[in-house]
């Protein structure tokens, strides 16, 4: 056990938050893909790959641009594993200031 308080309590929320993230209410699109849509204005899109594993698309919706794309090189094992890979580039899109109206 460590003596920082701080930095128990951070791992602490980022684990909850992680758990929150598949705990939210995902839809099936028309496809049959898990969806997304963030209160910060991002949608996420999770589908099955044919040659097997999973991957996401991450969008932007006030701008229709794509954030990022999940699975192209290394695919996920599980949908869950896809999920989490997308809140990772959203939080690095956040952490850079990319989410602020501007792009």
């Amino acid at each position: 056990m460590e003596g920082n308080y701080a930095s128990a309590v951070a791992r602490e929320t980022a684990v909850k938050g992680r758990r929150g993230w598949l705990d939210r209410k995902w839809r099936v699109s028309a496809k049959g893909n898990e969806f997304l849509n963030t209160r910060d204005g991002f949608n996420v899109v999770v589908w099955r790959r044919r040659e097997g594993g999973w991957a996401a698309r991450i969008l932007n919706r006030r701008t229709g641009v794509e954030v990022g794309k999940i699975g192209e090189r290394f695919k996920c094992a599980t949908s869950d594993d896809a999920k989490f890979a997308c809140l990772q580039v959203i939080e690095g899109v956040k952490a850079q200031g990319g989410n602020d109206g501007r792009w």
